[in-house]
């Protein structure tokens, strides 16, 4: 613990709190993302926009950047500007109208060339609801009308035997953060979407093409209203994709699948929750008693031997483990080598050796890369080893920071304790996971490169390095694509004094929600065992089975219809009153409610693997050439690059996956 340093009582404070000691360091430039470009070709998504008009500024985190992260191509054009010929039409895959009210800037002559392309095969999906201000026989001849617009707080799937819709449950519903504004839609087509008996999607086919057209307005993919990754986003691609000309192609994640865990040590995690109930000085709460006397020492807990990975790879799952290293048993250590070795986990450090409480039931967390929180008190300053300072949180409450840094290691110590480290995971015989899940907060500047040189360089971590997990700035940074803090595939921040660091070098990814405020109606905790219930007394979660099969279903869907991955999260110790039996049908549970979800169980490097290639490459041209689709991507991709291919069947539409393998530079695909 570092000693406390006080001032004298003619001290300027203020003066101490602007010491440059507190200012953190700036990041180094970033670098693009190959893929967030847009294409050329005759088979392109064409997406209509009128820079002039007001709501073009909402164009870019509406379409553009889900088309991005959905390795769409694509190509825009300014109807403000230039009319759209027919010809141009005729020869995309798809017309996108991503710009709310944008009817009224389409002229006679490029409304006609949109039917005519639509009649000779084109598809046309549109994001705009207002269809009666579109010109001429717009609405006629798509046999569609619009109502009063309304404000709708939630929406219900009317089918799920329909392509777009079909890997939904029956009458299952997304409820919106806030009422958006929405035009309910009459006349032809599959009515997809309803709330209250009006239909607010609908999906059709005039001529040679198919159209759906979108009731609700684009405001709904604002985190605001509901979000781009929140439990609508596989209306947005399977639309494109069933509407589209086929063989349709997208350059997207494939349905991977994992779960993560925190906090973890084997039976060391009821023991931590063991202490955590005894430093509150409380009784222990009937499931701690009861799990604690079911067998001796604990032994009914399904966190001992880690049985709770070995049930989940019963189900297929494959978890990503984050240890405090010095606190798992060997018995425990000796029962994960031989999961590890059937490649069915992915283990790392938690940031920290050790993390408990001590024999006055103080917390404590031995970080390995630095030594706490230096904070700005009164009259002095403080170190805290774990969580952030007190006055850190009021900061949070009260919008008034109270100066603080990560108190950094040595380069010296650092190697030392990062030596220490190695030796444990080579005596243990596994191998720690290229993808660093960080205990609390990112780590400071200098331990970068120590993880380099160690091939660490995937990272789960939303917060930006040397900042504390519960200060805003620290999560100030772009979280491509949509800027949401739980999902994301972008390059991290690297800190200006990360010497031997370089922009690219370590890639940020994640595929879980988060939550950016209390009691969100969405989905309220990160944590599949905590929120929409009051946690029971010291075991920090509720403990109620079928609640927690509900988030594991939700968050991994969630993942899996944005063209993330599932990665539902937990803590270790929240399972710690479960026995075997009890998680397995937990986990059954689950299994029903994915059943028609398409997954891919692995390990979460294969996750970073297949993300960083997918966000380092692009499909620079698409071009039908009458009997084949021909690709040109460029970029690096060190792994496979997931292609997903559709064609249409009757009124449906089937998907299939190509591989392209790794590459440098230039690649040509073809595809029929």
């Amino acid at each position: 613990m570092l000693k406390a340093i006080r001032f004298g009582k003619n001290h300027n404070m203020k003066k101490a709190a602007n010491d440059s000691r507190w200012k953190k360091p700036a990041d180094k430039p970033v670098i693009d993302l190959a893929q967030n470009r847009p294409a050329e070709g005759n088979r392109t998504v064409l997406v209509l926009v009128d820079a002039k008009r007001p709501a073009f500024k909402d164009v870019h985190h509406v379409a553009l950047a889900a088309l991005h992260h959905m390795g769409i191509p694509y190509k825009t054009w300014d109807i403000g500007i230039r009319p759209l010929p027919e010809q141009v039409a005729k020869e995309q895959t798809l017309i996108l109208l991503a710009q709310e009210r944008l009817g009224a800037s389409l002229s006679k002559q490029s409304a006609q060339a949109i039917l005519a392309g639509l009649k000779n095969g084109t598809g046309l999906f549109s994001l705009d609801p207002w269809i009666m201000s579109y010109p001429g026989d717009f609405a006629r001849v798509l046999k569609l009308g619009g109502g009063s617009e309304r404000a709708i707080a939630s929406i219900r799937f009317r089918t799920n035997r329909h392509y777009i819709s079909a890997l939904r449950d029956d009458n299952e519903s997304v409820q919106f953060r806030k009422p958006v504004p929405a035009v309910p839609l009459t006349g032809q087509g599959t009515a997809l979407l309803a709330e209250h008996g009006a239909p607010f999607m609908r999906a059709g086919q005039v001529g040679a093409g198919r159209f759906v057209w979108f009731g609700i307005s684009p405001k709904v993919w604002f985190y605001e209203h509901l979000g781009h990754g929140w439990g609508l986003d596989d209306m947005f691609w399977r639309s494109i994709a069933w509407a589209a000309k086929k063989p349709f192609v997208m350059k997207a994640m494939p349905p991977h699948v994992s779960m993560r865990f925190d906090d973890c040590a084997g039976l060391g995690g009821l023991w931590w929750i063991i202490g955590n109930t005894n430093s509150l000085n409380i009784p222990h709460s009937k499931p701690l008693a009861r799990i604690i006397n079911l067998e001796p020492a604990g032994g009914a807990s399904v966190l001992n031997h880690f049985n709770y990975v070995k049930v989940l790879n019963d189900f297929g799952w494959k978890p990503e483990i984050s240890l405090f290293v010095d606190q798992v048993s060997n018995e425990d250590w000796h029962h994960l080598k031989t999961i590890y070795d059937n490649n069915n986990v992915q283990a790392s450090l938690h940031g920290s050796f050790r993390d408990g409480f001590d024999e006055k039931g103080q917390w404590f967390s031995d970080f390995v890369m630095y030594r706490g929180v230096e904070c700005l008190a009164e009259d002095r300053v403080v170190l805290k080893s774990n969580l952030a300072p007190e006055n850190v949180h009021i900061f949070m409450e009260a919008k008034k920071q109270a100066p603080y840094r990560i108190a950094r290691y040595s380069d010296r110590i650092l190697e030392k304790r990062m030596r220490r480290l190695d030796r444990i995971w080579k005596a243990r015989g596994i191998i720690p996971g290229h993808t660093l899940n960080n205990h609390w907060r990112n780590v400071p500047s200098n331990a970068l490169r120590f993880l380099k040189k160690r091939g660490q360089t995937f990272t789960i971590t939303s917060g930006r390095c040397n900042y504390v997990h519960v200060d805003p700035e620290g999560y100030d940074w772009r979280k491509l694509p949509y800027g949401d803090a739980g999902a994301f595939m972008d390059y991290m921040p690297i800190p200006a004094d990360a010497h031997g660091v370089n922009p690219g070098d370590f890639f940020s990814f994640r595929g879980n929600v988060g939550p950016r405020m209390p009691h969100d109606p969405v989905s309220d905790n990160v944590d599949f065992c905590r929120g929409g219930k009051k946690p029971i007394a010291g075991l920090l979660t509720h403990r109620d089975p079928e609640l927690i099969a509900r988030r594991i279903i939700q968050h991994t869907k969630f993942g899996l219809q944005s063209l993330f991955f599932g990665f539902p999260t937990t803590h270790e110790m929240n399972l710690a009153t479960f026995t075997k039996e009890e998680w397995r049908n937990i986990l059954q549970a689950v299994e029903t409610g994915l059943r028609r979800q398409p997954k891919m169980f692995v390990r979460l490097d294969e996750i970073g693997c297949a993300a960083k290639s997918k966000c380092e490459t692009h499909i620079d041209t698409i071009q039908w050439n009458g009997a084949a689709l021909q690709l040109v991507l460029s970029g690096k991709a060190k792994t496979d690059v997931w292609l997903r291919v559709f064609h249409d069947k009757g009124n449906d539409c089937t998907e299939s996956f190509l591989k392209i393998s790794p590459f440098n530079g230039i690649k040509q695909a073809r595809v029929r």
